[in-house]
């Protein structure tokens, strides 16, 4: 069976990230207001999580396309091919010498048989040398060129044909995912309509922009927002060919992101900028969405999807944890709580150091793989039961009890949840 490359080190990364997701949701619902757990984990650390999630399912992705992804029998095969040729390399050299001698022995007659022997190969050597030279030619991606006019790409990866077919068939899956999950938290929606003051008509409407625009689950957003920030990814780089203008695009619809996300930075603006974000808001409800946030993200994972080096775990490490540093002070003195600036550089050396991370093949972290997906996706039914069983819970409603009373059957859950799916195919198409 055919054995893909395994990131575990990502693995870990996100079960880490999923947990301090959820935990930003819990302390937003259940936390007093001069809470220290808010600034630390409800507007720091779990601001890292989606930045990276975009920026490893631009890599996941694009690494398909650009023909990086090779599974660990195409490296064997690739290996075995290679000391193959080096071995018939060496056979003909001892053939050719040993033809030699023979011909010096034998006289003209047998001299010019070997050449009679040696004629049809040179001339079959020669045409595949042609051929190869004409595939070369016709096909810009095999000689490290790229489009019409032939300018070499920066960083490595040759694109694939079908690309197109393959993001689609990705934003197609994702589409489907989101879709099943929103019908699975219909039963919180309809709670939280009939305890509600809203008709139903104006619940309707809301559940369709929500549904376009956001979510009404909080963390279902990144769902929708994933793909559209695949899809204008693959269009400004024209087909993942250019990754110097789509960074530029996206790092100029990320910055505008920044400046219109929070009213530190807006109210700096111009009144009538100010005045057309409030109308966006108006309509299309948050910034925080594939356009302005995710679509910068995924390129990122774009450009780790092509470039050839990588720098030192110590070292990205090291500079992923002063980035984070200053996502500290930047939240601290902004009140950022979305977008945050800083965050960029940290995904990007945090993703840096996840793959190049190299941890023992071991069963644990592809279940980890899958119960980071089942926190994300799953937490809020654990808030909602919490509600519910508050009047019966025996424990006081602290922070750290409310914390061990939801995390818990939480984790269990998730660990009940992956080990299931490694038995039965239709519970890992939930996640």
């Amino acid at each position: 069976m055919e054995q893909k490359k395994q990131y575990y080190g990502v693995d870990v990364v996100k079960f880490v990230l999923a947990l301090l997701v959820a935990g930003r949701h819990m302390i937003q619902v259940f936390y007093a207001q001069e809470s220290p757990w808010r600034l630390t984990v409800g507007s720091w650390l779990s601001n890292l999580a989606v930045p990276f999630f975009f920026t490893v399912a631009g890599f996941l992705l694009f690494r398909k396309i650009c023909g990086t992804e090779r599974s660990a029998e195409e490296r064997s095969e690739k290996k075995k091919e290679t000391e193959t040729g080096n071995g018939r390399n060496e056979r003909n050299k001892r053939n050719e010498k040993n033809g030699s001698n023979n011909r010096n022995e034998s006289g003209n007659e047998e001299a010019g048989r070997g050449r009679s022997r040696r004629k049809p190969q040179r001339r079959a050597s020669s045409s595949s040398v042609q051929r190869e030279l004409a595939n070369q030619t016709s096909d810009p991606s095999k000689n490290g060129k790229s489009g019409a006019g032939g300018s070499s790409r920066s960083l490595s990866g040759s694109v694939k044909r079908g690309g197109w077919r393959q993001v689609c068939k990705y934003c197609w899956r994702i589409l489907k995912l989101y879709v099943l999950w929103c019908v699975i938290y219909w039963p919180i929606d309809i709670y939280n309509w009939y305890h509600g003051t809203a008709s139903i008509k104006e619940s309707v409407i809301f559940y369709i922009r929500s549904f376009f625009f956001s979510s009404t689950i909080a963390q279902l957003w990144y769902l929708p927002a994933l793909i559209t920030a695949c899809l204008i990814v693959w269009c400004v780089s024209l087909g993942a060919r250019y990754v110097t203008p789509a960074l530029i695009v996206t790092g100029a619809l990320f910055i505008a992101g920044c400046l219109g996300d929070n009213w530190y930075f807006t109210a700096m603006l111009p009144q009538k900028i100010q005045n057309l974000i409030y109308l966006y808001g108006q309509h299309c409800m948050t910034m925080r969405n594939g356009i302005f946030y995710g679509s910068f993200y995924v390129c990122l994972g774009l450009v780790f999807a092509k470039k050839k080096r990588s720098l030192p775990f110590l070292v990205s490490f090291a500079l992923a944890v002063f980035f984070c540093w200053a996502m500290k002070k930047e939240v601290t003195h902004c009140g950022n709580i979305n977008i945050v600036i800083s965050a960029a550089p940290t995904a990007f050396f945090l993703t840096e150091s996840a793959l190049s991370l190299r941890l023992p093949d071991w069963k644990l972290f592809t279940r980890l793989r899958a119960m980071s997906e089942w926190v994300y996706l799953s937490h809020f039914y654990f808030f909602y039961f919490f509600s519910w069983t508050a009047k019966i819970n025996p424990l006081p409603l602290t922070e750290k009890n409310i914390m061990l009373c939801i995390f818990i059957p939480m984790l269990i859950f998730a660990w009940g949840m992956a080990c299931l799916g490694e038995r039965k195919r239709w519970v890992r198409k939930l996640i």
